[in-house]
């Protein structure tokens, strides 16, 4: 995702210059481009060049003089520079381009070593002025490297190496009906492989290694309402004052960037799946044909909401790594889809922004906790909605679906469904487990069977519902009243 924030990011300078760009490109053309990356990225001698040749102007970012002014306590690190090709279209949009090798190292003796690189990035869009974002961009990748080793004085050390054969990325944006930008992005990575070695559980114990390879990973986003504006002055901002004492001392500027950004996007949705994942472990090699992950969130708006979403299909374990009576308990596959709705982001932020004093020792008055509380849950509750979702293995299949409210010092309150599949199969399986482990599970399992009712297709039933604080029905029946007898 690296090239997708360099060519949001980058073009944005050329928003509101002024400047005409003549065809070809001329040195006083490239003056003005300097100038005015500068504004965004620092006037830092040697960060920022750009060079006429032709109909297009090339640009090279080099961070390595920003480097060299971090503090030596802070460690040392190394970016290659970025080269693209900028061409002025004539008609409001400029052509981007890259193609090179990137490569980057950070290093901080005693915590952390850590090093990307990509063997090529090979990349082109069109960035639109009056919009602020690319109508278009494509990527490819290839021989993606990472090695990370994190050093703990107490724990050891654990090293984490991954590469990715090739990739591929796919963007458009168009405006928004109401505000801000809409886009849409694709993407796909194939030949992953990545390796984990941990330290023991004691100092005497050998380091332990994980391997895992994927086939492949793909996936699909959205973002609606994006204010890409927004995110570009904030960028100036923090370039203009690097420093605590200067944000500090320009904060007033900073709450006026954020008060005219905010919600600075609408909503976003990404989801992926990961085919044909095996990981190696000691005792054999474990398999999922597939796993899926999905994430949903709003921006800094009155409807809040976030969600998450989890799952995989075709799980196998190797022959011994639990025990037979337990083999047919395993699930094969599981979905889990989960979201918190029911609160508000806009309003706790507009009194942050009205109240903080980043020069005060506490900036932001303790005093306003409770009422930063309240606004942030206006009904005192946050939903948290539990959507359909399933364990599943050979012998059964359980279902579940549900919808609470929650709060701080309230009692939660909602409605579940459950249905279940082989029953009869698991109290089979779970009689052959050990008594310390049979005679625990089967008097809970017929239980529960015994509170179920009749649904469909055989299945068992359990509707709950704890919608009266204090009170906690399974299928008519008041938990709570019965076991307080």
């Amino acid at each position: 995702m690296y090239q997708r924030s360099l060519l949001l990011a980058i073009p944005a300078v050329l928003i509101g210059t002024g400047v005409a760009f003549a065809e070809p490109a001329t040195p006083e053309g490239a003056e003005a481009l300097v100038a005015v990356f500068q504004t965004y990225l620092g006037a830092t001698e040697g960060v920022v060049s750009v060079e006429p040749g032709g109909e297009a102007y090339t640009l090279t970012l080099d961070f390595a003089p920003l480097i060299a002014l971090l503090p030596p306590e802070a460690g040392t690190a190394s970016l290659t520079p970025v080269v693209m090709e900028l061409t002025d279209q004539g008609d409001g949009t400029w052509e981007v381009t890259q193609d090179q090798a990137l490569g980057f190292t950070i290093s901080v003796p005693g915590q952390m070593e850590m090093s990307i690189s990509i063997g090529n990035l090979a990349s082109t869009g069109v960035f639109d002025v009056a919009l602020s974002a690319f109508t278009e961009s494509s990527s490819e990748y290839a021989d993606i490297a990472v090695k990370q080793t994190m050093s703990d004085p107490n724990g050891g050390q654990s090293n984490v190496s991954y590469t990715i054969d090739s990739g591929t990325l796919e963007s458009a944006a168009a405006e928004n009906a109401v505000d801000g930008v809409d886009s849409t992005t694709k993407y796909s990575l194939t030949g992953i492989s990545e390796t984990f070695t941990l330290p023991g559980f004691d100092p005497s114990a050998p380091p332990s290694e994980i391997s895992l390879t994927a086939a492949g990973y793909s996936g699909d986003g959205t973002i609606t309402g994006l204010r890409p504006q927004a995110l570009y002055q904030l960028m100036a901002f923090f370039v203009a004052n690097p420093s605590k004492a200067a944000i500090t001392g320009a904060q007033a500027e900073l709450k006026a960037l954020l008060t005219e950004g905010v919600p600075l996007f609408d909503s976003l949705r990404s989801q992926g799946t990961i085919a044909t994942i095996a990981v190696a472990t000691p005792m054999g090699e474990v398999g999922i044909e597939q796993a899926g992950i999905a994430v949903e969130a709003n921006g800094i708006v009155e409807a809040g909401l976030i969600r998450e979403a989890f799952s995989f299909s075709g799980l196998s374990l190797p022959a011994g790594m639990v025990p037979d009576w337990a083999a047919v308990l395993v699930p094969t596959s599981f979905a889990i889809d989960f979201k918190a709705s029911r609160f508000n982001l806009a309003a706790p932020m507009a009194m942050l922004l009205g109240a903080i004093d980043l020069a005060k020792p506490e900036p932001v008055d303790p005093a306003m906790n409770a009422a930063l509380l309240a606004a942030l849950l206006p009904d005192g509750v946050v939903d948290i909605t539990l959507a359909p979702g399933n364990v599943t293995a050979g012998i059964y299949d359980l279902r579940f679906e549900g919808v609470m409210s929650a709060g701080p010092g309230g009692v939660p309150t909602g409605t579940g469904r459950v249905t279940a599949k082989g029953i009869p199969e698991v109290q089979a399986a779970l009689s052959e487990a050990p008594p310390e482990i049979s005679g625990q599970m089967l008097p809970v399992l017929s239980i529960a069977a015994g509170m179920a009712k009749p649904g469909d297709d055989g299945a068992l039933l359990w509707e709950i519902d704890a919608s009266k604080p204090g009170t906690l029905m399974v299928n008519g029946t008041d938990l709570v009243a019965m076991f307080a007898q």
